[in-house]
């Protein structure tokens, strides 16, 4: 029996990692609040039915529900900067990054987690937070979110839920930004079409789809046909 274990997905013509990618492309505020809150739905989803990976069950190293929040707010800013926020080439590096952004821990959280590494990698400098003069361009609903998904200590960046509430709350402010859900489009650079990554269309909707294009192809086909025929004639009749 082979122990292998296959995911597979619908297919998708693109992820979020080559789209942010391609040169010229930006996601625009209402796409990014859209991508969140399925992102965000994922994981309340999984923390209310109790679903996590089993190494982690088996004794692996402490994990929580603040560890996806920290990863969701790390994709958040990146989907709005367009490139990674703490890229980091080792465990050092990226602590660094990490305490220049969101600044150092306190004394007392030092003392709360009793980390066992805090010997090795405790900052010999403070830094300050530094988040809302970083992300000075972001759009200014995201920043409240933001500040609470990156906070350096865990009980402080809330829940799933608490984040999608935020979500939700922003998305009424801006009514006038509608998003459709199920069609997060990226406009291209050219700006002329879309880019739909998360649009599918079951196969036999497109095979309709298409079947109505070429009705409409042929009857415009038959009224260029008609058009002309007439100017033919009515050329005929003045000379």
């Amino acid at each position: 029996m082979s122990c292998s274990l296959y995911l597979v997905f619908e297919y998708m013509e693109h992820d979020l990692s080559g789209l942010s990618a391609i040169q010229g492309v930006k996601f625009t505020e209402p796409q990014v609040k859209c991508y969140m809150k399925q992102l965000l739905s994922g994981h309340e989803h999984f923390h209310k039915n109790g679903v996590l990976p089993p190494e982690l069950l088996l004794g692996a190293s402490y994990y929580g529900v603040s560890v996806d929040l920290w990863s969701a707010g790390c994709i958040l800013a990146e989907l709005l900067a367009g490139k990674p926020i703490l890229p980091g080439r080792t465990k050092v590096e990226q602590l660094h990054k990490i305490f220049k952004l969101c600044g150092s821990p306190s004394d007392e959280y030092w003392k709360k987690y009793r980390l066992p590494n805090a010997t090795l990698f405790k900052p010999q400098h403070p830094y300050r937070r530094c988040t809302i003069k970083t992300f000075k361009d972001f759009p200014p609903s995201s920043l409240p979110l933001l500040e609470t998904l990156l906070a350096i200590d865990p009980k402080d960046r809330g829940t799933v839920t608490s984040a999608l509430n935020s979500n939700e709350k922003n998305e009424k402010e801006d009514a006038d930004n509608k998003v459709d859900e199920g069609r997060c489009g990226v406009i291209s650079p050219d700006n002329k079409k879309t880019i739909r990554p998360l649009k599918l269309i079951p196969e036999f909707e497109l095979n309709k789809q298409m079947e109505n294009m070429k009705q409409r192809l042929a009857h415009l086909s038959f009224d260029l046909m008609s058009s002309k025929e007439i100017k033919e004639r009515a050329k005929d009749d003045i000379f």
